[in-house]
Parts: structure tokens; sequence; C-alpha cells
């Protein structure tokens, strides 16, 4: 008990100074980069105000992101992206001695040379024949272009995962997300009722070494800065050891004939998903890092009330570790939700135990 109290204090102290980045959701529409059906005005208002505090501006296809000032850019000398020195602009975001970044109202302008380099019928950029290229929305829905703007210095690189990789992560996750729900409901069901079956043990385990599989050989260089970087490699640290305790726990069982009970996949697959999330978001932050919060607490403070163990108390504080970065690095809402999130991941927490 007393341990409990202490990790949740532990954790939620932690939030309290959570320095998350900002992500805002872009509209599927041309030529502008739009929020909420309005265009951004890079020069004015809020977006300005917005990107003079943060460390960074980046868009790619999921969103809009600013960076906190307290996170620590890498170095993108080996990384393989695209530089332009690129100085602050009355028309864009930001302007070099050819072309415009993302204009806020004027159309933008490309050489008619290079109008097919986006794929959609109607972009609504103006054709001409001077040697001039605008970046506009078309380039981060259709070509899938990731644009880091920072320090005067305009960075781009595909950083979009293949088609084919994409689409098998999709169905790889949704078969982990209802041996989830499978786990789920058959820890919830009574003696007197019919137990919901739990998913084979190797299928799932095979599952989550694919996704992980797929995402790491995309290799790392989409994480812009250090604590993105560090929030994903521990993520797949955190993914394998799960893994890897699963499958001991399996071969001491064939061995030794001993009734040792399975651990549970919980942290396993919410590990994956929070794995997967972090790819697709290219960062720590996605909207998907609440519910996945609200998972690993629940068996956190589970298993911090059973008895001392030697491997629960290693996947404890494993456990601790996720959630802190997860708080930390992850949360982009107020950290007083985590208050709620963390009440709610104990409430439920008594309920199962």
């Amino acid at each position: 008990m007393y341990f409990t109290y202490f990790l949740t204090r532990l954790i939620f102290l932690a939030s309290i100074r959570t320095c998350a980045c900002t992500i805002f959701q872009m509209d599927n529409s041309y030529p502008f980069i739009s929020i909420g059906g309005t265009p951004i005005q890079w020069h004015s208002g809020a977006a300005a105000q917005w990107a003079l505090s943060s460390l960074l501006v980046r868009i790619h296809p999921r969103g809009v992101v600013f960076k906190n000032q307290r996170w620590h850019l890498r170095d993108f000398s080996h990384l393989g992206w695209t530089a332009e020195s690129c100085i602050p602009s009355a028309h864009g975001l930001c302007q070099t001695t050819h072309s415009v970044f993302f204009p806020s109202s004027q159309l933008p302008e490309i050489n008619e040379e290079q109008s097919g380099d986006c794929a959609s019928a109607k972009t609504s950029r103006v054709i001409t024949n001077a040697s001039r290229y605008d970046f506009s929305s078309c380039d981060i829905l259709d070509q899938r272009l990731d644009f880091v703007y920072c320090k005067d210095i305009m960075r781009y690189s595909k950083t979009s995962l293949p088609t084919w990789i994409y689409w098998t992560l999709c169905v790889l996750v949704v078969f982990l997300v209802r041996c989830l729900s499978r786990y789920i409901l058959s820890s919830l069901a009574s003696p007197h009722q019919p137990t919901e079956q739990p998913p084979n043990p190797w299928v799932s385990l095979a599952a989550a070494a694919m996704c992980v599989i797929l995402v790491v050989s995309g290799g790392d260089a989409m994480y812009i800065t250090y604590e993105d970087l560090i929030f994903y490699w521990f993520t797949v640290f955190y993914v394998c050891t799960y893994g890897c305790i699963f499958a001991g726990v399996r071969v001491y069982k064939s061995l030794s004939q001993s009734a040792v009970h399975d651990p549970p996949f919980y942290n396993l697959l919410a590990g994956v998903l929070q794995l997967v999330s972090t790819r697709l978001y290219a960062g720590a932050e996605t909207p998907y890092n609440p519910p996945l919060i609200f998972i690993i607490a629940v068996r956190t403070l589970v298993k911090s009330r059973r008895g001392a163990h030697f491997i629960r108390g290693v996947t404890l504080l494993l456990d601790a570790c996720m959630l802190a970065l997860m708080c930390i690095l992850g949360f982009g809402p107020s950290h007083y939700y985590l208050v709620a999130l963390f009440s709610a991941a104990a409430t439920w927490g008594d309920f199962l135990d």
C-alpha cells in the first residue's frame, strides 16, 4: 500500500513539470496549411506567438507540431534531411531566394516544369515560368514530406512509412487491440459465467515482434529531438523486455514442468501500441497516449499491491519509468488532466483487485 502511494505521487510530481510539445491536427485542404478550416497566418496572431516561443515548428502529414524550448534538437548532418536557409517572411512561414514555404494568404507559385509533383487534380497553385516553387499543403498531403523549421533553417525529408509497412502495421495493430480486449474480458468474467478465451500467446507474441521489427527497420532519423529519440528507444526496450520475460517464463514452464502462470500481455500489447503510434506521429506525443497511460497505470497499481517478487519488482520499475516518460514527454494537455487519469486508474485497479 505504501509503495502504491509513493509510486503514484512520484509519477504525479514528475508530470507537474511536463514539457511535452503541442500538436495540432491539420485539415485535408489546399493550398494553405489550415487548422479547423482557417489557414494559418504564420506572421501574426497565435501562430506567430507559438512559433516564437517554441524550439521549432514541424509540419508533417499527422499535424503541425510546436516543440518546447527546453527540448534539444538533434544533429541533422547525418540524418538525410535536406536543409535550406530560410528567413522569416510576411507571406508565409519563411522564404528563400526563390520560394516561399507555406504561404499564408497569397496562392503558392510553382514553375510549370514542376507542376506534376503533387498528385491531386486541384491544388490551387499558380503556374509560372519563373524559377520558383512555393511549398504548400499538397507537399504534405500528397508527397508526404516532413518539414522542420528551426533557427532560420528549413529542413525537409520524406519520413512516412512505406505503404506496405503502413497497412501491415494497421492489420497487426487491429489484431493486437482485439487480443487486449479479450484479455480484459477474460479478467472481468466471474467464476459463474463463461469466460472469454484469451488469444494464443505465441501468436500474440509473434504479432508484437513483427510490429517491432517493421518499426525499427525504418531507423530513427524521423525523431528530430533527443527527447523523442530517448522516448522511442526506451519504448523499444520496454516492449523487448516484456517479450523476453514472457518467452522466458514459457520456456522455463515447459522445461521444468512447473505450474507457473504466464505473465499477462497487457503491458506488452500497450507498449507495442505506443511504439507504433510514436512512429506514425514521429514523436513522443500522440493522441493515443492518454488511454495507453491509463492501461499501464492500472497494471502498475494492481501489481504493486501484490506480494513481493523479483520479476514483479523489475517490471514495476520498468512500468514506473515508462509512465514517467509518457507523462513528461508524451502528454500534451494540461498536467491537471493527469490527476483525473491516475484517479480513474486507481479506481479501476481497486475494482480488478
